[in-house]
């Protein structure tokens, strides 16, 4: 298992140009020496340490570089052990032994490629597969949290039937705003239709003021974005301005003079007097710089609290 792992971690992490040189290199230098260690060149079938190398370099390399490993093991093997190039005396036994070396290299180098794109791959899957079940903890615990500030603020109704039916306005609302939070969707991009959606379960009352441009916010950032203004909304509801009827929430969103970074702030006022949290919590994580998302300044004045997040465009 522990050696399955390394070399899945082997094939899986590209290198740099440098390093995969000085892989091509070794890789050229090792079988020659190696059939010198065990018997010099003379049991003959010269070229066979050359195969490992080559499978070797068509996992750990680039297609050039694997194709010049065989190449160069090749030639400097035919030059220590055979004396002579392949070419020397170009009969139709040379001319056969040397294709069916270039054609079983060319084969081996032809799959190792493609085995090591499909385990780049598989990688990849699984990683996103482990960000995904993270995002999806995080977001059930997030939804968890909307709905008790929901259920809170319903609390003030007159009666059992006005906080059933505000309530489960507010559920209903939460559901079509969750419609932009389906793991690796393409979901609506595009400001302030996303921040309308995303917002809805929070502003019955019309307290958060939307303003900006349109716009199309990139791909990796509209989960983390839209995460974050869940978390400020169900804070401000729990804490901030929107606990209380007169509270005002502002969201604004424009686009930065080099158009390639998208700055969203958030801002609070009418509330009531705010106080940094004591401790940090998954809303942290939610409201820190991530990736989508290059930087976050998040701030708790007195007056209210105000977030910015700035995301890169280019």
């Amino acid at each position: 298992m522990a050696l399955a792992k390394l070399v899945n971690n082997a094939v899986a992490n590209p290198r740099g140009r440098w390093i995969q040189v000085l892989f091509a290199i070794g890789l050229i230098l090792l079988p020659p020496l190696f059939r010198w260690v065990i018997d010099g060149g003379r049991l003959g079938m010269h070229f066979a340490t050359c195969f490992p190398a080559i499978l070797v370099a068509s996992l750990l390399l680039d297609l050039f570089l694997a194709s010049l490993v065989a190449f160069g093991s090749a030639a400097l093997t035919q030059w220590l052990f055979v004396g002579e190039p392949w070419f020397k005396h170009p009969d139709q036994a040379h001319f056969s032994l040397f294709m069916v070396f270039a054609l079983t290299s060319a084969s081996i180098i032809v799959i190792g490629d493609r085995l090591k794109v499909a385990i780049r791959r598989a990688d990849e899957y699984s990683r996103k597969q482990g960000q995904y079940n993270e995002e999806l903890k995080a977001r059930v615990q997030g939804v968890l949290a909307v709905i008790q500030a929901l259920a809170v603020r319903g609390i003030n109704e007159d009666s059992p039937l006005d906080f059933y039916s505000v309530f489960s306005e507010r559920l209903n609302a939460l559901g079509r705003a969750s419609d932009l939070l389906q793991i690796g969707s393409s979901s609506d991009r595009k400001l302030p239709t996303m921040f309308q959606k995303a917002i809805a379960p929070f502003c019955s009352e019309g307290q958060i003021y939307l303003a900006g441009e349109p716009i199309e916010v990139p791909t990796d950032s509209c989960i983390p974005l839209i995460m974050a203004i869940h978390e400020l909304c169900t804070n401000a509801m729990r804490y901030g301005a929107l606990s209380v009827p007169e509270g005002r929430v502002s969201l604004r969103w424009f686009l930065r003079p080099d158009g390639k970074c998208l700055t969203v702030l958030w801002e609070e006022r009418l509330g009531p007097c705010v106080r940094p949290p004591k401790k940090q919590g998954l809303g942290h994580k939610l409201l820190s710089a991530q990736p989508g998302l290059a930087a976050v300044d998040l701030n708790f004045p007195p007056s209210g609290a105000w977030c910015e997040v700035s995301i890169n465009c280019a």
